[in-house]
């Protein structure tokens, strides 16, 4: 023990005699294991952010969404002409899928209209209205940030009330409070009774469209059924039931097994594809994969620093090496073991590499937070992302130190003696 203590002072003493060498060599490290936390850091919190929007979608739910299905060729275009499209998802198929998928604890279901709408500090733009059950921010785990959601109540009376979100809120009516106020949808007034968070992008809708939820049984009584559209002269009319189905099962084995069975029952009740259905359980999964990847990729990319820096390391104590070789002739000659040799060799690279390890940890622990405005993510910095990269210092350290330590020992005392 006391030897092992002599031959750590003596790689010390070696490092400080060359110290601006010393700093210069380990910087390498020091940056290769800060990139490496930092990078784990911003990969870690871009990662849980994208996971919590598709957690918002909710990991038991089965998404289906009406689509218009492929048009098909007509020989001409005439002016005035009044298209009806008839397509999507419909109340028998809602029906089939209840009585007949297992695990199916509720569902909610939306019927969209591109509508204008007035309110005083942003007037006479398009918005996506969104006739919804009252169960649709439920089933969805959409946060309320102010008021609340549209109620039962509110639906059997079919009431004018909406819910918008915080988007349309910050621009229409800025830092006023939103709830009590009157948003004008097609010129009729709708009292604002809550502001939504988010809405998750995969859910077929973003904040351009405006979206704007009202109960969905005032949107049929007020709005109708049929919505109407005009484009270069034609008006076409759309009749779709259902523009939306959440199902909630019961747990994540209900999703797996419900998925084929919902598919089958939409292609026997459909003849075209007027449907497309989502499993934001299988897009999780899939996130996850894609996350291990990316971390391997970017721990790949951050040790190259780390590698460059371990033959920087190389470099120097071969140089070191041939600087001191009547130094390891003289100890030689009074006794010292090669493998004493070897050990003082690979201690000072390991101590180079292991100080600039921890330099290198506190960085990547105090940088990644002053990030969060640059990246627009809040990085997430764990112990593993810290120590793991300093394992990868040391290792880098012993394996850098290797050859330069085992070439050391290898000199011939006699000839280490003569050495100028």
């Amino acid at each position: 023990m006391g030897k092992l203590v002599d031959i750590i002072l003596l790689a010390l003493h070696s490092l400080s005699v060359h110290l601006v060498r010393s700093g210069l060599t380990m910087l390498g490290i020091v940056f290769g294991v800060c990139s490496v936390s930092i990078m784990l850091a911003i990969q870690a919190g871009a990662s849980k952010e994208a996971q919590e929007k598709l957690s918002v979608l909710g990991s038991n739910n089965v998404i289906m969404n009406s689509i218009e299905p492929a048009r098909e060729t007509s020989g001409g275009r005439g002016q005035g002409r009044i298209v009806l499209k008839k397509y999507g998802i419909q109340h028998r198929d809602i029906k089939c899928i209840v009585d007949n998928v297992p695990g199916v604890k509720d569902y909610a279901t939306v019927h969209k209209v591109k509508l204008r709408y007035y309110c005083p500090e942003d007037r006479k733009r398009y918005s996506l209205v969104m006739g919804v059950t009252p169960n649709y921010a439920d089933i969805l785990n959409l946060r309320i940030s102010q008021g609340r959601f549209i109620s039962t109540v509110d639906m059997l009376h079919r009431k004018s009330y909406c819910v918008i979100t915080k988007t349309l809120a910050r621009q229409a009516f800025r830092c006023m409070n939103p709830v009590g106020k009157t948003v004008r949808l097609k010129g009729q007034p709708f009292r604002i009774i809550g502001v939504i968070d988010f809405i998750p992008s995969k859910l077929g809708i973003t904040e351009e469209d405006i979206p704007i939820f009202i109960p969905k049984a005032t949107k049929v009584s007020r709005f109708g059924q049929i919505n109407i559209n005009w484009h270069e002269g034609n008006m076409t009319s759309e009749d779709v039931q259902v523009d939306q189905l959440i199902l909630q099962m019961a747990d994540e084995a209900a999703v797996v097994k419900a998925s084929p069975i919902i598919r089958s029952i939409m292609e026997k009740n459909h003849d075209k594809l007027e449907y497309a259905i989502m499993v934001p359980l299988k897009l999780i999964q899939a996130k996850a994969e894609q996350q291990k990847i990316w971390d391997m990729i970017f721990i790949a990319i951050a040790s190259i620093s780390l590698i460059v820096g371990g033959i920087g390391i190389m470099n120097i104590m071969l140089a070191s090496v041939t600087e001191r070789t009547r130094e390891i002739g003289i100890r030689r000659a009074l006794g010292a073991k090669k493998i004493e040799i070897v050990i003082q060799f690979l201690i000072e690279a390991m101590l180079m590499t292991t100080l600039g390890g921890l330099i290198g940890v506190i960085i990547g622990y105090f940088v990644p937070p002053l990030l969060k405005d640059i990246v627009d993510v809040t990085p997430i910095v764990s112990v593993s992302m810290l120590i793991g990269p300093l394992l990868m210092a040391v290792a880098v350290g012993v394996v850098s130190g290797l050859y330069p330590a085992r070439r050391a020992a290898s000199l011939d005392p006699i000839e280490a003696l003569r050495h100028e």
